[in-house]
């Protein structure tokens, strides 16, 4: 045998650990943390928490549970284990039944922090045994658990309250399939499966929403939900096809305008219906609300308010994959890619770099801070919070519509309105053709380099070039079609105020 340097002998020991090591101890250190993550993405943003609401009201009809229910199941867990007036302990037997049978057990809330357990050590308290990694993922769990749930930033009452939204819901559910003579146990389930079970069995998709497609158990649970609607109920789907057409009719003659050029010239993800299915409303509904007096009508975004509405949404980082299969990567996603320099949601390089590497770490070490924010309104360096700050200082955009502080704030908390300025979405409609042309562009250069190389002969470039330039101008010709429709707008006058 050999001698070696001790600081050798540390990082060989190190090594061995970390290529001995259980797989299970890093993965479940990392689950509670992608856990805390994803609590971070939901309870604790409140344009998440009316999302939720509101496509909850949308569940709670599809699954077929009467309305009434829901008053009673509030007032049942609101005054649950809570002294009355008298000082008496007010009990529910509805709710004990529910909590016996395990109606809240299966919510989100409820098995993401099934991961995160709380405790009081000292958070930088390390472990010999353990490897260096490993101790590095336990120490920010402990941070997460001593400075945030035992302090009580607030976010503990964010979190508390998106568990509760969800359980009236599950409550009402239970409660409407007791009054139709169910078994209490068959009425439990249902309620479970009718408000997303995310207790799910299955490895695969286990492993995949804990690590690259973090909220895909939510996908998995609510497309058997929304194919038994069509099938057994498919007047549900009618009867919310012709509130959005009649919520739209109303916004044209509220709010005037051209919606055939308004909509020609929205960006991509604004455009299309509901599911992608022709059928159905425009997810973007021209909403009545009256134009000020530069006489721009409003739209609204209501994808988010229907149960699985992105669920058929193309455009993503993977092309022609489905929004909730588009691989993020999580937590890891959220700091791994912008350590490479690289924006996964916007699809880009991340603007500012150098190549220098001391001013590259600061940007891509504020775009993971960006990312990792929890986006809540009137929190410093939130994106709510900026946004807002755009708005009040009026910060002019050659993209984005000018706006009150009142529409910038609804959209913080949830309701996408947004003014339809069709100057500006032609700006916005440009670029993105300039985008797309761009890596036509790239394509031709990808070729004349092939032919520079001696991979391919002249006329094998010559034929590649011209097919591409067929393309291009396809697709120039059909945002031609849109940017006319925008130049000769036929505005109508709004029914109340603005201009024609």
């Amino acid at each position: 045998g050999k001698y070696v340097p001790e600081e050798i002998y540390k990082n060989l020991v190190a090594a061995n650990k970390y290529a001995r090591a259980e797989s299970g101890a890093f993965y479940k250190n990392y689950r509670k943390l992608n856990s805390v993550w994803k609590i971070s993405k939901t309870a604790w943003n409140p344009t998440v928490h009316v999302n939720n609401i509101m496509s909850n009201f949308v569940l709670h009809d599809l699954v077929d549970a009467e309305i009434k229910y829901l008053p009673k199941a509030w007032t049942a867990l609101t005054t649950h284990g809570k002294k009355n007036k008298a000082g008496k302990l007010q009990k529910s037997d509805l709710v004990e039944a529910a909590t016996k049978y395990g109606v809240f057990d299966s919510s989100f809330i409820e098995v993401e922090l099934k991961n995160i357990k709380s405790g009081n050590k000292f958070p930088y308290q390390f472990d010999e045994n353990l490897d260096t990694f490993n101790n590095s993922v336990n120490a920010a769990k402990n941070i997460y658990e001593n400075g945030v749930l035992k302090n009580k930033l607030g976010l503990e009452t964010l979190t508390r309250w998106y568990g509760f939204e969800d359980a009236v819901f599950r409550l009402s559910v239970f409660q409407d399939r007791l009054a139709k003579g169910w078994s209490t146990a068959d009425a439990a389930l249902d309620a479970r499966k009718s408000f997303i079970d995310y207790n799910i069995d299955a490895p695969a998709i286990n492993w995949m929403r804990n690590t690259i497609t973090p909220f895909l158990a939510y996908t998995y649970r609510i497309i058997p939900i929304l194919a038994e609607t069509a099938i057994v109920r498919p007047w549900k789907y009618a009867k919310y096809a012709a509130l959005g057409y009649g919520l739209n009719k109303m916004g044209g003659i509220v709010g005037g305008g051209d919606e055939e050029a308004e909509r020609a010239v929205m960006p991509e993800r604004k455009q299309g219906e509901f599911l992608n299915m022709g059928f159905l409303p425009f997810r973007n509904i021209k909403v009545p609300i009256p134009p000020g007096k530069d006489g721009k009508p409003y739209y609204m975004d209501f994808t988010r308010f229907v149960p699985g509405g992105d669920i058929l949404d193309l455009n993503g980082t993977l092309p022609g994959v489905p929004a909730p299969l588009q691989p993020s990567g999580g937590l890891a996603g959220e700091i791994l890619f912008p350590l490479a320099g690289y924006d996964l949601f916007q699809r880009k390089k991340i603007a500012g770099q150098t190549g220098i590497a001391n001013e590259d770490w600061a940007i891509r070490l504020g775009a993971i801070k960006d990312k990792l924010m929890p986006n809540i309104p009137f929190v410093p360096g939130s994106y709510s919070s900026k946004k807002l700050e755009r708005t009040r200082k009026g910060m002019e955009s050659p993209f984005r519509p000018d706006q009150s502080e009142m529409i910038s704030l609804a959209q913080a908390l949830g309701f996408k309105i947004e003014k339809a300025d069709i100057d500006k979405l032609k700006a916005g409609k440009a670029f993105e053709l300039k985008r797309k042309l761009d890596g036509y562009k790239e394509q031709m250069n990808i070729y004349r380099k092939k032919f520079r190389d001696g991979l391919i002969n002249e006329d094998t470039a010559r034929v590649e070039i011209e097919k591409i330039a067929g393309k291009m101008e396809e697709l120039a010709a059909k945002y031609g079609v849109a940017f006319e429709k925008a130049d000769y707008a036929q505005n109508k006058k709004p029914l109340f105020g603005g201009k024609n």
